[in-house]
């Protein structure tokens, strides 16, 4: 009986520490807040602008990114994970093949697995070529990383 006194006040010293620390986060977030000279969504915009050319997202003068740099950017990430899944079939098909252990079938698979994975990384790699620097230069997009 003892113990389960102790746990239970052990659980309310526990409770009541965290609702203190949470009533004393909230004062001092009341008390930071401040106005930072935004009256305005101009205002705002342009420190959102100031803080991307000081964090080199982008340079002074240039102008925000499009549509089409965020779809290039997503076309890029999507060949680099397709990319990256093809090779781990690639590997897979290595393991399967160093673990068959002469099983003409198993390692039959392996290899069929194999050249379906390399066939996938030569189409991910036609398709960045193809969409980097045909699709994007037509179009005139400079696809920062």
């Amino acid at each position: 009986m003892p113990l389960l006194n102790n746990m239970k006040r052990l659980k309310i010293k526990i409770f009541g520490l965290v609702g203190l620390l949470g009533i004393l986060a909230l004062v001092g977030f009341a008390q930071g807040q401040e106005n930072l000279g935004a009256n305005n969504v101009g205002d705002i915009l342009n420190r959102l602008t100031n803080t991307a050319i000081d964090s080199q997202i982008i340079q002074k003068g240039q102008t925000q990114p499009s549509i089409y740099n965020f779809i290039a950017r997503f076309v890029n990430l999507f060949l680099a994970f397709l990319g990256t899944l093809f090779l781990a079939i690639i590997a897979y098909a290595g393991f399967n093949w160093m673990m068959a252990k002469g099983n003409a079938a198993s390692i039959e698979s392996a290899i069929k697995l194999m050249e379906n994975g390399s066939i996938g990384v030569i189409i991910v790699i036609l398709a960045y070529l193809l969409s980097n620097f045909v699709v994007f230069k037509i179009i005139g997009i400079s696809v920062s990383p």
